[in-house]
């Protein structure tokens, strides 16, 4: 049987098991396509296959049952060289829902709603002992059940387990590689600094200044890594770039900027604040 490559299409096979039906997106640490299993035509599942060892099998399987928002592993295994993890098929990513409204910024209610469910299930993973490190809009996706609309949780491709299974807290290193997306990684990761539980909220924020409306300095060089950096360490520690929103956005990110790797993030405090938005300018009690 041929090694097969990132660059799958249909018909072909993984693992004799799952049928590529089309690719749905790609990044530097694998590729993700939709399948079916072989046999039952009617099913449909998310496959991320990539070449060399992947731990990211080894943290979803150790998420399973913590949250409800938390895409689900179905099976894993190898095909030669390629590792491939079979995971349940969600709805639409956030970037693109984000993309499909006019201004590419959500409504202002469905702003709010999303962003409270994107920390709610980031504390989750904090709250199981691991950092997601890439937390973007791509790696959420919300789906549409009729009656609550639900947000998932995607790709622990680059997570990392921040404490040992005692509880204890693991040491950070004093340096280490950068991870994540240049548009949304902290400051932290240009600076090649042990990220922890508050880079993850710094992303999240980042997320919902853009959900809400709000401007990214850096954004326009998003594809220029070392420029992207200076101007996020520029604007780190100044509120000026979010004047034009609601106060507790400032708020909020004057808390998430001074916390370090050993605190614990006030989750409800935030979603406290999104909450306060929501009734106060809105009329909606969330």
């Amino acid at each position: 049987m041929p090694m097969l490559s990132h660059n799958l299409h249909f018909p072909e096979v993984i693992d004799n098991k799952w049928q590529i039906l089309q690719r749905l997106g790609a990044g530097g640490f694998g590729t993700v396509y939709e399948v079916s299993e072989v046999g039952d035509e009617e099913s449909r599942y998310a496959a991320k296959v990539q070449m060399g060892k992947d731990g990211k099998k080894v943290i979803l399987s150790a998420l399973q049952g913590k949250s409800s928002r938390i895409c689900q592993l179905i099976a894993c295994g190898s095909d030669n060289k390629v590792n491939y993890i079979i995971m349940n098929l969600t709805g639409r990513n956030l970037k693109d829902y984000k993309n499909s409204f006019r201004g590419k910024h959500l409504p202002p209610v469905d702003a709010l709603k999303i962003s409270i469910q994107c920390i709610e299930v980031i504390r989750e993973v904090h709250e199981a002992g691991f950092i997601h490190r890439d937390v973007k809009p791509e790696n959420f996706a919300v789906e549409f059940t009729g009656s609550a609309d639900k947000i998932y949780l995607l790709d622990f491709g680059i997570a990392r387990q921040y404490r040992f299974k005692n509880g204890s807290l693991r040491p950070a290193r004093k340096t280490s590689l950068f991870y994540g997306t240049t548009e949304y990684a902290s400051p932290n990761a240009f600076d090649e600094k042990e990220l922890g539980r508050h880079d993850d909220l710094i992303s999240w924020f980042y997320m919902v200044v853009e959900f809400y409306g709000g401007f990214l300095p850096w954004k326009p060089y998003k594809n220029n890594m070392k420029l992207c950096g200076q101007i996020k360490r520029k604007n780190f520690r100044s509120t000026k770039w979010l004047k034009n929103l609601p106060e507790e956005f400032t708020e909020i990110y004057e808390t998430v900027i001074k916390m370090n790797y050993e605190e614990e993030p006030k989750y409800e405090i935030f979603i406290g604040k999104l909450k306060m938005i929501l009734k106060r300018d809105h009329g909606i009690n969330y």
